[in-house]
């Protein structure tokens, strides 16, 4: 399906992305990708061929005068980047133009092994693949589309105990609202994570960014310590939506940040593995326990035993569903990819079409199952959610989503169909 297939082409450009990029290096790096594509061929080859090509698809005819010049490097400008494309080490890099800012340097060698890990494509040569999926060219042109007028900022590493974890909320008199509720979130097999976010929905002036790091470090010749850092700063939305502006920041200390008013919803939830990390380091600054103490802020996950209740009725749901699905001859799938976020459960006619599509709230957000059903193209979206908090969930869906209690799809009678279909 051509969703699934640039949800990983996606993912594969974003192995070697910077902490911020948008459309443009989107389009820089597909455009490369198109490159190296001939009919149902793909290669990892960077000859005369493939960059003029290349120089096509950018529409810069200086570019082929620079190709037919032998050279290791081939640089040139688009837009407000500088382009490098390294021919020997096949590794192109992508630079903000009057600044270091590097948002892109994407190895050949790393997007090919990635496409073949996940099925993508097959070698046929040494450096030549054969292209498995037939809508390849269009998933590059939807990538290009879904994701024009975007920014992309990542949001974790994970490395343990090394960890960085940002939060990202948006100021509108005197409430934090989480930005993540109005974008995706993309998970890279290199342990990082990005957030997708319209710059249409940026419209406040003023972004919070929150960060919890553990990092370690080694003092001379003694063995290596662990630090922990928390810290908030303001960012000056204008420069935080374009990835090559200097960012304008000031700091927000905890005793300004205990002011605002946060729906349970936009708090940070701590994982209690975070917060254990974070307490065992030996070498921690001042403020981190007082940002941490911040009740408007954070939120402690979950103990484990009610963590695990939570996620085993979320599972038994989704494997009831699943089963309805089977009787009604639609071909029904767990946690369905999508744009780089999961729908808990999808029914798909035979041609890929999803007929249904459902969330399932049993301890989580109702607001972000919201944002992901928003979003998803299906015939019919489906809320389903805790008995008690169906009132909740009428305030903050729309009338185009259907919302059903859990009991009701958990009914072994076959009136759990009916009112899954009436």
């Amino acid at each position: 399906m051509e969703t699934a297939l640039s949800s990983l082409l996606l993912q594969a450009v974003l192995q070697g992305a910077g902490e911020r990029l948008d459309e443009i290096d989107i389009q820089i790096a597909v455009n490369l990708m198109e490159a190296l594509q001939d009919g149902d061929t793909l290669t990892s080859k960077l000859e005369a061929s493939q960059l003029i090509h290349l120089s096509n698809i950018f529409k810069i005819e200086e570019l082929k005068n620079l190709i037919l010049k032998p050279s290791r490097y081939i640089k040139f400008k688009y837009n407000n980047r500088e382009i490098s494309i390294d021919t020997q080490s096949k590794v192109l890099t992508v630079t903000c133009l009057g600044s270091s800012t590097t948002t892109i340097r994407m190895s050949l060698d790393s997007m090919i092994w990635f496409l073949l890990a996940n099925g993508v494509v097959r070698r046929s040569k040494i450096d030549e693949f054969k292209i498995l999926a037939d809508n390849f060219l269009q998933a590059l042109e939807n990538l290009k589309q879904k994701l024009s007028n975007h920014l992309l900022v990542k949001t974790g590493e994970k490395k343990p105990p090394e960890l960085k974890l940002i939060y990202y909320h948006l100021q509108k008199d005197g409430i934090l609202e989480r930005a993540d509720k109005y974008g995706a979130t993309v998970e890279v097999p290199n342990n990082q994570t990005y957030l997708i976010l319209s710059k249409d929905r940026l419209q406040t002036p003023l972004v919070l960014q929150t960060r919890i790091a553990t990092y370690l470090t080694s003092i001379e010749t003694r063995e290596k310590v662990l630090n922990a850092d928390v810290s908030a700063k303001w960012i000056e939305t204008s420069t935080f939506i374009q990835p090559c502006a200097t960012l304008r920041t000031v700091s927000a200390g905890p005793e300004e940040l205990r002011h605002y008013q946060v729906a349970p919803e936009d708090k940070i939830r701590l994982e209690k593995t975070t917060i254990s990390l974070v307490r065992s380091a030996k070498v921690y600054f001042p403020q981190t326990t007082r940002y941490l103490a911040l009740e408007n802020l954070f939120e402690p996950a979950p103990m484990a035993e009610d963590k695990l209740q939570e996620g085993s009725l979320h599972r038994k749901v989704q494997e009831r569903l699943v089963e309805l699905g089977a009787l009604l001859g639609f071909y029904a799938e767990l946690e369905h990819n999508i744009s780089g976020f999961r729908i808990d459960v999808v029914w798909m006619e035979g041609n890929g079409r999803i007929e249904y599509a459902f969330e399932i709230v049993a301890g989580g957000s109702v607001a972000e199952a919201v944002y992901r059903l928003l979003h998803v193209e299906a015939a019919h979206k489906v809320l389903v959610v805790a008995d008690d908090r169906l009132e909740e969930a009428k305030e903050k869906a729309e009338s185009r989503i259907k919302i059903l209690p859990i009991s009701k799809v958990m009914d072994k009678r076959t009136t759990a169909i009916r009112s899954i279909l009436v």
